[in-house]
């Protein structure tokens, strides 16, 4: 968790440094804005009647016995004091403590209700209400699962008048005290209907003034929701969007602490202007210059992006405050004095304590100031050496076994010659295996045996220190040639035991960088490549503070996508108008699993082939030339997606499978020896999967787990595909397939998302009552059949992309698959994309890597495909013909339909021979206009809803720009008019008048009375000519707006091959920029167009997915986290 200070370390996704380079500087890509919301702790800082003021006392100041300057202090403090946390035990006997609370609660997204007007307006006791959250959720969207729900009043601007701020003449009388708060009722809406972390204010207390019996507290409190109070600069925070650092002092057993609070905000939803992230403290209650590069000043450095972290992978790296903990013998004795534990007269729990402690306590931070007089003190500490850090560890634990052990120069110069250049600007941590002994004091200050095992050491103890260190060599050389930030240690001291000097001190605060001392966990931390994000306690005036370091393991989301074709949506790392080449970094290979769609398609007997049908082409009477097709097939056609309904009642269907098992690490069990050695009917045993996991580790949790057996290259020879010379007769068939011993073990040992094949079936051909499907279905695991390309993936460290058509209620569905194989594990020797199956085309791609964001990004712009959704005249009604669903003669269940469709239904994508003759078909789009794409949004509702006809003009691109920054050359450009709304109402969505009959589907010679925005055709020519873009989405029903003759727009975005994406939904969240998309069609050889499925199957978008000990290079490991964000 956070707390005092925190140092928030996060691997960096990009694989090893290149010698003699600087490291990434973070492995999070949004730019955005932190804002600062603690006031300072000082003299003036608030505190509730009757608990201890904020005290900061001289403990140690000036030149000392052996030459050298020192300060330090001590303070005391209640608990609840400035910007603070309650804990839930605060009001709940037997809840949370401070440093209970999880850290997912702590780094949360953050969402304000502001009710200053209704403040402003008189009611200076006004309470949040049910009414007030329901009207933010009516225009935002529903409270983010795990939020921090922020009230804002404007109330801090009183902050620190103690009458103005308690609203009172007599401030030492809390039953006299007028400020606005939570009411009651909103606090129990929150518990019994929204699932929030906690709850903040901008005054002295979550319940209102005037409310002494403090009910809101305790609604909240039982169910662990906790509190932050007296926050600060809440004007600079948009209603949603941005994310929340919550870092209270780590008091062991504490009912609260003093807190550093900060906002991170996205530029799409900042208030700031710059685009850098500056740091904007704003402390209107400042009345001198900060002129020591402090708070006030905007600081800019490395862009990142907190909104990608899963908090679930956060490794706390600090001891927590007890009064066991093993302090320097010149420091304050940690003290907690309980001021009241237990019921009060009035019957509610009440637990709060004062504390004294020195600033050098347990896990802490030296201040330049603590061993060089004048230079940055806690509060002067710029942003840019505290946030968004490289980190470095240096690890000695063997060296540091020796007596009195100090890293030297030639140490540091021998680890980079192995590992790479530290980069300038680094935070250097020192691993010495110290933190063993943290329990033990005598052994931790390295004591001799006789000295007394209970006794505290003394100062003249002091000189029987024994502890590894830092030397002062090679701190100067640190500071000076690498110019780091500062220095940690898990050792008591940056200098040895036997130090006289405090050379290491003297050198490292002399430069203005700062220490960190007492760490844990730092065998957790790999040796480079994360970030460290330093979070002090706002102490004016402090030469140190007591912390918590928090490490964060970069894992791959959940979210997986699947229909004919998805439109990734991740935030991604740029600045404003600048392409980002993608949101991930490491640059690997993409490989196609997938066969062709076309007639020589091969499909199971009795089920409908596959078969793409004209529908209309030339030149149409309003002199438009125009193609487009119809096709049919079984949902299990080609390379398909069995869901787990096909073969379990009440299973899964293929529209409701999550995107977690969509996007998925992968893993290839190769047998291909054991069925070329003539065994074609081999089944993959629970033996095979042992045997992987013996050479590469456990299976990952979510995997993807793909039997190679080169059966794929045998396609679309259908005799030798089946196995058979009869390849009607299933009876005949001989292939390779899954045991339903190793179905089974893998069932109930190991948690996996789905099983594939090279093959025509998960079950070996001579299985004919599929008892591996049936075994697996039916724990919701599903199947991918007939891959192509498995030879050129490796064992494991890949993602698998399974986009399987988004059919609601379907059995199953054809399906795009994609790997991405990071170039330290891919086969391949190029840096390119291989976009055909046999290997012979490859188009190079930006570099992209899927190991970085988490699945919950991810962000579905498809609708379903369904019988009642608003189809165009000309296109075919989707329709169902099942084929079988209920028992068998056998018994085992079985559900599976044929279909057809229309290329262009639901959300699909027109491609640019849709109305350009001889333009790119569906299958011959390149891979870099669909994969990784730069996206823009505009949002045009507003004048969307003033006039139906209205269309997108070049003025209103360039104006967006000039607000916005110019649109990044081959981007994909979404418009936003608002028109999904009307989706469940085709006439409606078409704009059609009232006099139109509701349940009539309109027809062709309905069109000309279609109303609804699109772009118009100069905007369309000035994107595509001057802006290059790779292709337009809206949502509405067309690209061109609904009264176009000429469909001019499609004409020109397709004649200069471009694509267009129509019936899009849930733009309203997204970005208005800096996202980057992923398109994957079916891939119909021949087609024009293609449905698609937001989140999954053929067309989605969505953010990216999960990996859970999927990729292991370096010291990186990937896992499902959870959205910080909404």
């Amino acid at each position: 968790m956070l707390s005092a200070f925190h140092v928030l370390v996060f691997l960096c996704a990009a694989g090893h440094w290149v010698k003699g380079h600087h490291a990434p500087t973070s492995p999070l890509e949004l730019e955005g804005e932190w804002v600062d919301l603690t006031h300072y702790l000082d003299d003036e800082t608030l505190s509730w009647p009757g608990s201890l003021p904020f005290k900061l006392e001289v403990s140690v100041t000036g030149v000392q016995r052996n030459g050298y300057w020192v300060e330090s202090f001590e303070f005391c403090s209640a608990e609840h004091i400035g910007t603070h946390v309650d804990a839930p035990v605060h009001f709940a006997e037997g809840a949370n403590t401070v440093e209970q609370i999880p850290l997912e609660n702590l780094i949360a997204p953050g969402v304000v209700i502001d009710v200053s007007k209704k403040v402003e307006a008189g009611n200076k006791d006004y309470g949040v209400t049910r009414e007030d959250l329901e009207a933010w959720e009516r225009v935002n969207g529903q409270l983010p699962k795990g939020a921090v729900v922020i009230m804002q009043s404007d109330w801090s601007r009183r902050w620190p008048d103690r009458q103005a701020y308690y609203g009172s003449n007599t401030p030492l009388d809390n039953k006299t005290f007028h400020f606005p708060g939570w009411s009651p009722e909103a606090a129990t809406w929150l518990v019994e209907e929204r699932a929030v972390a906690g709850v903040g204010v901008d005054t002295a207390s979550v319940d209102r003034g005037q409310e002494t019996s403090f009910k809101t507290h305790t609604i909240l409190a039982p169910k662990n929701i906790y509190g932050i109070e007296n926050l600060n600069n809440l004007h600079r925070l948009p209603p949603r969007g941005f994310l929340v650092l919550v870092a209270p002092l780590k008091l062991v057993g504490g009912s609260g602490g003093p807190a550093r609070i900060f906002a991170f905000i996205p530029h799409k939803g900042s208030k700031g202007g710059s685009s850098r992230f500056p740091v904007h403290a704003d402390h209107s209650d400042d009345d001198d210059d900060d002129d020591g590069g402090g708070e006030k000043a905007g600081k800019s450095f490395p862009s990142v992006s907190l909104l990608k972290a899963a908090p679930g992978d956060w490794l706390d790296l600090s001891h927590g405050l007890s009064e066991s903990m093993p302090l320097w013998p010149t420091t304050r004795s940690f003290n907690v004095s309980v001021i009241h534990r237990g019921r009060t007269p009035e019957g509610y729990w009440l637990e709060h304590s004062n504390l004294c402690m020195g600033e050098h306590s347990g896990t802490h931070m030296d201040s330049p100031a603590h061993f060089a007089e004048g230079k940055w003190r806690t509060n002067e500490i710029p942003m840019n050496h505290l946030l968004a850090v490289p980190g470095v560890k240096l690890d000695f634990r063997d060296e540091a076994k020796v007596l009195d052990w100090e890293l030297k120069k030639k140490d540091v110069q021998e680890w980079e010659s192995r590992e790479g250049k530290i980069p300038i600007g680094s935070l250097v941590l020192l691993q010495t295996g110290w933190e063993a002994f943290w329990n033990d004091r005598k052994k931790y200050f390295g004591l001799p045996d006789s000295f007394p095992s209970q006794k505290r050491p003394a100062p003249d103890d002091v000189d029987e220190f024994h502890f590894p260190g830092f030397s002062p060599e090679a701190t100067e050389f640190l500071v000076l040639e690498r110019k780091v930030v500062g220095l940690g240690t898990d050792a008591v001291s940056i200098d040895r035991g036997q130090s006289k000097d405090k050379g290491a001190h003297r050198i490292l605060n002399g430069n203005n960088s700062y220490g960190l001392e007492n760490l844990k966990n730092l065998d957790k931390v790999p040796t480079r490549d994360f970030t460290a994000f330093v979070l002090p306690l706002n102490i004016r005036g402090g030469s140190g503070s007591p912390s918590t370091l928090s490490f964060l393991r970069v894992r791959m989301s959940e979210n997986v996508m699947s229909p004919l074709f998805r439109l990734l949506v991740s935030l991604c790392a740029v600045g404003r108008g600048i392409r980002c080449s993608s949101p991930l970094e490491a640059e690997g290979e993409w490989v196609d699993l997938t066969h062709d769609l076309e007639e020589a398609t091969l499909v199971w007997p009795s089920t409908q082939p596959f078969k793409l049908d004209l529908a209309y082409t030339g030149f149409q009477k309003n002199g438009v030339w125009i193609e487009g097709f119809d096709f049919c097939a079984s949902e299990h056609t080609g390379t398909h997606v069995d869901a787990p309904s096909q073969f379990f009642m009440g299973g899964t269907t293929v529209g409701q499978l999550p995107l977690k098992s969509l996007i998925a690490p992968g893993v290839v069990i190769d047998v291909s020896r054991k069925v070329e050695t003539g065994n074609k009917d081999y089944a993959v045993t629970r033996e095979d999967v042992e045997e992987w996991e013996r050479e590469h580790g456990p299976l990952p949790k979510g995997a993807i787990l793909i039997m190679h057996s080169k059966w794929g290259q045998k396609w679309p020879d259908l005799t030798a595909y089946f196995g058979s010379s009869t390849p009607l007769n299933n009876k005949t068939f001989h292939f390779p397939g899954w045991s339903l011993e190793a179905a089974d073990w893998l069932k109930k040992n190991r948690a996996i998302a789905a099983i594939g094949v090279d093959t025509m079936s998960v079950d070996v051909g001579q299985d004919t009552s599929f008892k591996t499907h049936a075994n697996l279905y039916s724990a919701n695991i599903y199947g991918i059949e007939n891959l192509a390309n498995v030879h050129r993936l490796p064992p494991k460290g890949f993602l698998v992309l399974v986009a399987p058509l988004k059919l609601v209620n379907g059995s199953g569905g054809p399906a795009r698959v994609f790997a991405f194989v990071p170039h330290q594990d891919s086969k391949a020797s190029s840096r390119s994309v291989g976009s055909d199956e046999k290997g012979k085309t490859k188009t190079t791609l930006t570099s992209v890597s899927f190991l970085k964001v988490p699945p919950e990004d991810w962000v579905d712009l498809s609708h379903g495909l369904s019988e009642a959704m608003p189809l165009w005249p000309s296109s075919r009604p989707l329709n169902f013909s099942v084929i079988h669903r209920g028992r068998t003669p056998e018994g085992y269940w079985l559900e599976y339909s044929n279909f057809c469709v229309a290329e262009h239904s639901g959300t699909h994508m027109d491609s640019p021979s849709h109305f350009a003759e001889g333009k790119w078909k569906t299958h011959e789009i390149p891979i870099n206009h669909l994969l990784a794409v730069p996206g823009v949004k505009l949002d045009f509702r507003e004048e969307a809803r003033r006039n139906p006809d209205w269309e997108l003009k070049k003025k209103d691109v360039e104006e967006w720009e000039k607000k916005e920054g110019r649109i990044p050359t081959g981007s994909l450009v979404l418009l936003q008019t608002g028109w999904e709304a009307f989706w469940n109402d085709p006439k409606e969505f078409f704009g059609l008048p009232n006099s139109f009959p509701s349940k009539k589907r309109p027809t062709t010679e309905d069109a000309s009375q279609f109303h609804f925005p699109g772009f118009s055709p100069e905007a369309t020519e000035f994107l595509v000519r001057e802006r290059k873009v790779v292709g337009l989405g809206i949502d509405t029903a067309s690209i061109d707006r609904g009264q176009t003759k000429d469909y001019k727009t499609h004409r020109i975005l397709n004649g200069n091959n471009s694509y267009g994406l129509e019936n899009l939904r849930n733009l309203d969240l997204i970005p208005v920029k800096d996202f980057t998309v992923f398109v994957l069609p079916l891939k119909i050889r021949g087609g024009t167009g293609t449905p698609v499925r937001n989140c999954l199957e053929s067309s989605w978008i969505g953010v990216p997915p999960q990996a859970n000990e999927l990729m292991k290079f370096d010291a990186l490991k990937l896992s499902v986290g959870r959205d910080l964000v909404a």
